[in-house]
């Protein structure tokens, strides 16, 4: 089948894993790659299954969305109006359609900040909420760095608006335990392939640091990035 745009770097890890060989894609942590892994070794090798994780979280993605803007408004209006504005939304509707990383990163985003946002509006808040979003921020920081970065959100919105130091603090640890524990259970093929090869692992993620940095051996020029002040023009 024909291979779209990133697709190139993440069918073909998908594929390293299945076979057990070295994940050949080392700008991303290797959870995301994994679900497509998972998705052709049950149903096939071939695009519509490569891209069906994608495809699920995508549809899934519009629905949380709605069910978190009902459970911050209370409004009909404004839960329709957010699943559709997802829903239509260009980039969704692209990164759902084809086997890349961020509909699945966004998915366990948007499932985080629901749970978050039902414990963050509860009289009383519960553990066990604590720990499922916590458990969904891992996820998603195990498929993309990205998903950090809603845990610093939840935890600031919770400090703002509840302004408990002691309960943040607590959260904070929660969640910081769920995204690390799901991170080191996500290599469990590399451990199992390499061993506790401390030097492998600290090569692999000097990588992709340095990807995030755009300072690899072959530094990246993407003819379809522009900075964001232009775009208006």
């Amino acid at each position: 089948g024909t291979i779209y745009f990133d697709e190139h770097h993440y069918v073909n890890a998908a594929r390293d894993y299945l076979q057990g060989v070295e994940d050949r894609n080392f700008s991303h942590p290797p959870l995301a790659k994994l679900f497509i892994a998972e998705s052709i070794e049950l149903f096939g090798d071939r695009p519509s299954v490569w891209r069906f994780p994608s495809c699920a979280c995508g549809v899934a993605s519009m629905f949380l969305s709605g069910a978190l803007a009902w459970r911050l408004t209370g409004r009909k209006r404004a839960t329709l109006l957010t699943s559709l504005l997802v829903g239509l939304d260009f980039l969704s509707h692209v990164q759902s359609r084809i086997a890349t990383l961020d509909a699945l990163t966004a998915f366990w985003i948007y499932l985080a900040l629901f749970l978050g946002a039902i414990n963050l509006t509860r009289q009383r808040p519960t553990l066990m909420l604590d720990l499922a979003t916590g458990l969904s921020l891992g996820v998603a920081n195990g498929c993309k760095w990205s998903g950090a970065f809603a845990a610093i959100a939840l935890v600031g919105a919770l400090a703002w608006m509840r302004g408990d130091l002691r309960r943040c603090l607590r959260v904070a640890i929660i969640y910081g335990t769920c995204i690390l524990g799901i991170y080191v259970l996500s290599y469990l093929p590399w451990f199992a392939r390499e061993g506790l090869n401390v030097e492998s692992i600290v090569r692999y993620h000097e990588i992709m640091w340095r990807y995030r940095q755009n300072q690899g051996p072959k530094k990246l020029e993407f003819l379809y990035l522009s900075e964001f002040y232009s775009w208006p023009l």
